[in-house]
Protein backbone atom coordinates (compact mmCIF):
# COMPACT_ATOMS: atom_id res chain seq x y z
CA UNK A 1 0.00 0.00 0.00
CA UNK A 2 1.17 3.50 -0.79
CA UNK A 3 1.84 5.94 2.03
CA UNK A 4 1.91 9.68 2.51
CA UNK A 5 4.98 11.65 3.60
CA UNK A 6 4.23 10.86 7.26
CA UNK A 7 3.84 7.09 6.72
CA UNK A 8 0.03 7.00 6.77
CA UNK A 9 -1.57 4.65 4.21
CA UNK A 10 -3.27 6.25 1.21
CA UNK A 11 -5.85 4.48 -0.92
CA UNK A 12 -4.36 4.44 -4.39
CA UNK A 13 -2.74 1.65 -6.33
CA UNK A 14 -0.77 4.17 -8.36
CA UNK A 15 2.75 4.87 -7.12
CA UNK A 16 2.82 7.97 -9.32
CA UNK A 17 -0.46 9.29 -7.87
CA UNK A 18 0.92 8.80 -4.35
CA UNK A 19 4.16 10.60 -5.28
CA UNK A 20 2.24 13.53 -6.79
CA UNK A 21 0.02 13.66 -3.68
CA UNK A 22 3.07 13.75 -1.36
CA UNK A 23 4.54 16.54 -3.48
CA UNK A 24 1.27 18.48 -3.39
CA UNK A 25 0.98 18.20 0.39
CA UNK A 26 4.59 19.33 0.80
CA UNK A 27 3.89 22.35 -1.40
CA UNK A 28 0.55 23.15 0.24
CA UNK A 29 1.92 22.99 3.78
CA UNK A 30 4.94 25.10 2.90
CA UNK A 31 2.88 27.56 0.79
CA UNK A 32 5.00 26.85 -2.28
CA UNK A 33 3.74 27.26 -5.80
CA UNK A 34 2.68 24.11 -7.62
CA UNK A 35 0.40 22.33 -5.13
CA UNK A 36 -2.60 22.58 -7.46
CA UNK A 37 -0.63 21.09 -10.35
CA UNK A 38 0.65 18.25 -8.16
CA UNK A 39 -2.86 17.38 -6.96
CA UNK A 40 -4.20 17.61 -10.53
CA UNK A 41 -1.47 15.17 -11.61
CA UNK A 42 -2.34 12.79 -8.75
CA UNK A 43 -5.99 12.88 -9.79
CA UNK A 44 -5.07 12.30 -13.44
CA UNK A 45 -3.10 9.19 -12.39
CA UNK A 46 -5.93 7.92 -10.15
CA UNK A 47 -9.29 9.68 -10.70
CA UNK A 48 -10.78 7.97 -7.60
CA UNK A 49 -8.03 9.13 -5.19
CA UNK A 50 -10.25 10.74 -2.52
CA UNK A 51 -7.66 12.59 -0.48
CA UNK A 52 -6.08 14.05 -3.60
CA UNK A 53 -9.52 15.45 -4.49
CA UNK A 54 -10.03 16.96 -1.03
CA UNK A 55 -6.52 18.45 -1.09
CA UNK A 56 -7.29 19.99 -4.48
CA UNK A 57 -10.54 21.30 -3.03
CA UNK A 58 -8.58 22.94 -0.22
CA UNK A 59 -6.33 24.68 -2.75
CA UNK A 60 -9.44 25.95 -4.56
CA UNK A 61 -10.74 27.25 -1.24
CA UNK A 62 -7.43 28.96 -0.44
CA UNK A 63 -7.66 30.65 -3.85
CA UNK A 64 -11.24 31.75 -3.06
CA UNK A 65 -12.64 29.54 -5.83
CA UNK A 66 -15.71 28.56 -3.82
CA UNK A 67 -17.71 26.79 -6.52
CA UNK A 68 -14.75 24.67 -7.59
CA UNK A 69 -13.83 23.90 -3.97
CA UNK A 70 -17.31 22.63 -3.15
CA UNK A 71 -17.52 20.58 -6.35
CA UNK A 72 -14.15 18.96 -5.66
CA UNK A 73 -15.13 18.28 -2.02
CA UNK A 74 -18.28 16.53 -3.26
CA UNK A 75 -16.15 14.31 -5.51
CA UNK A 76 -13.82 13.55 -2.60
CA UNK A 77 -16.76 12.47 -0.46
CA UNK A 78 -18.00 10.22 -3.25
CA UNK A 79 -14.62 8.50 -3.67
CA UNK A 80 -13.98 8.33 0.08
CA UNK A 81 -16.63 5.63 0.38
CA UNK A 82 -14.01 3.06 -0.71
CA UNK A 83 -11.11 4.58 1.25
CA UNK A 84 -9.87 3.84 4.77
CA UNK A 85 -11.65 5.15 7.83
CA UNK A 86 -8.83 7.66 8.38
CA UNK A 87 -9.19 8.98 4.84
CA UNK A 88 -12.99 9.20 5.14
CA UNK A 89 -12.63 11.25 8.32
CA UNK A 90 -9.87 13.34 6.72
CA UNK A 91 -12.21 14.12 3.80
CA UNK A 92 -15.11 15.00 6.11
CA UNK A 93 -12.98 17.35 8.21
CA UNK A 94 -11.52 19.14 5.20
CA UNK A 95 -14.96 19.30 3.53
CA UNK A 96 -16.35 20.91 6.70
CA UNK A 97 -13.74 23.66 6.37
CA UNK A 98 -14.61 24.20 2.72
CA UNK A 99 -18.35 24.28 3.45
CA UNK A 100 -17.99 26.91 6.18
CA UNK A 101 -18.51 24.66 9.20
CA UNK A 102 -15.52 25.64 11.38
CA UNK A 103 -16.82 24.14 14.64
CA UNK A 104 -17.40 20.74 13.03
CA UNK A 105 -14.00 20.94 11.34
CA UNK A 106 -12.08 21.91 14.49
CA UNK A 107 -13.78 19.40 16.79
CA UNK A 108 -13.43 16.72 14.12
CA UNK A 109 -9.76 17.58 13.66
CA UNK A 110 -9.06 17.38 17.39
CA UNK A 111 -10.72 13.96 17.64
CA UNK A 112 -9.06 12.71 14.44
CA UNK A 113 -5.61 13.77 15.60
CA UNK A 114 -5.97 11.78 18.81
CA UNK A 115 -5.89 8.66 16.63
CA UNK A 116 -3.86 9.95 13.68
CA UNK A 117 -1.46 12.61 15.03
CA UNK A 118 0.65 12.64 11.83
CA UNK A 119 -2.19 13.60 9.47
CA UNK A 120 -0.44 16.81 8.44
CA UNK A 121 -3.18 18.47 6.34
CA UNK A 122 -5.68 18.02 9.18
CA UNK A 123 -3.11 19.18 11.75
CA UNK A 124 -2.48 22.29 9.68
CA UNK A 125 -6.09 23.35 10.29
CA UNK A 126 -5.33 23.68 14.01
CA UNK A 127 -2.11 25.56 13.46
CA UNK A 128 -3.57 28.65 11.92
CA UNK A 129 -7.14 28.47 10.71
CA UNK A 130 -8.40 29.99 13.95
CA UNK A 131 -5.89 31.60 16.28
CA UNK A 132 -8.18 31.33 19.30
CA UNK A 133 -8.84 27.62 18.67
CA UNK A 134 -5.12 27.03 18.13
CA UNK A 135 -4.31 28.71 21.45
CA UNK A 136 -7.00 26.68 23.22
CA UNK A 137 -5.63 23.48 21.68
CA UNK A 138 -2.11 24.44 22.78
CA UNK A 139 -3.31 25.07 26.35
CA UNK A 140 -4.95 21.64 26.38
CA UNK A 141 -1.69 20.14 25.13
CA UNK A 142 -3.22 18.88 21.90
CA UNK A 143 -1.21 20.54 19.17
CA UNK A 144 2.31 20.52 20.59
CA UNK A 145 2.58 16.72 21.00
CA UNK A 146 1.16 16.18 17.53
CA UNK A 147 3.48 18.72 15.98
CA UNK A 148 6.55 17.40 17.77
CA UNK A 149 5.68 13.86 16.69
CA UNK A 150 5.21 15.02 13.11
CA UNK A 151 8.53 16.86 13.09
CA UNK A 152 10.36 13.94 14.71
CA UNK A 153 8.89 11.51 12.17
CA UNK A 154 9.80 13.81 9.28
CA UNK A 155 13.39 14.09 10.54
CA UNK A 156 13.79 10.32 10.79
CA UNK A 157 12.31 9.88 7.35
CA UNK A 158 14.50 12.54 5.75
CA UNK A 159 17.64 10.93 7.16
CA UNK A 160 16.62 7.45 5.99
CA UNK A 161 15.29 8.49 2.56
CA UNK A 162 17.76 9.32 -0.17
CA UNK A 163 15.53 10.65 -2.88
CA UNK A 164 13.30 7.56 -3.02
CA UNK A 165 10.51 9.72 -4.50
CA UNK A 166 12.45 9.98 -7.70
CA UNK A 167 13.58 13.58 -7.40
CA UNK A 168 13.51 13.96 -3.62
CA UNK A 169 10.38 15.80 -2.47
CA UNK A 170 9.14 16.55 -5.95
CA UNK A 171 7.44 13.91 -8.04
CA UNK A 172 8.61 13.43 -11.59
CA UNK A 173 6.11 14.24 -14.29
Amino acid sequence: MNRDRYDLPVTTKSDRAAAFYRDGVDRMLSAWHGAANAFDAAIAEDPAFAIAHIARARIHQMNMEVTEARAEAALARQFAATATQRERRHVEIMASVIEGQPRAALSGAEQHLEEFPRDAPVLSLLLGADLRASCQALRRGLVVPHLSGLVAHRGRQSRSRSGSDGAGHHAAA
